[in-house]
């Protein structure tokens, strides 16, 4: 059987008695709000399609997408679209 370990030298900096008495030793600290984390929501309407593409297509896409692949795309789409005003 383990024998309890020795406590003695340890010296808390935060009293029990306010954590058992239903204070709040310590506040938490927000450095964000939800509002400000993630990434940023769209407010385009969007809708999911499936396409089937060439495989060296989507090699090439999975290769130069720097993160999410829809973002990628669609950054590709408009891009092209608005050089042939097709916007």
């Amino acid at each position: 059987m383990k024998k309890k370990p020795d406590i003695a030298g340890f010296v808390s900096t935060k009293d029990p008695s306010n954590f058992l008495d239903g204070a709040v030793a310590d506040a938490t600290e927000r450095k964000s709000t939800p509002e400000t984390r993630g990434r940023k929501k769209s407010l385009v309407d969007k809708k999911q399609k499936s396409f089937h593409l060439p495989t060296d297509i989507l090699d090439a896409i999975e290769k130069n997408s720097p993160g999410n692949m829809s973002v990628f795309v669609e950054k590709i789409l408009r891009e092209y679209f608005e050089q042939n005003n097709m916007i």
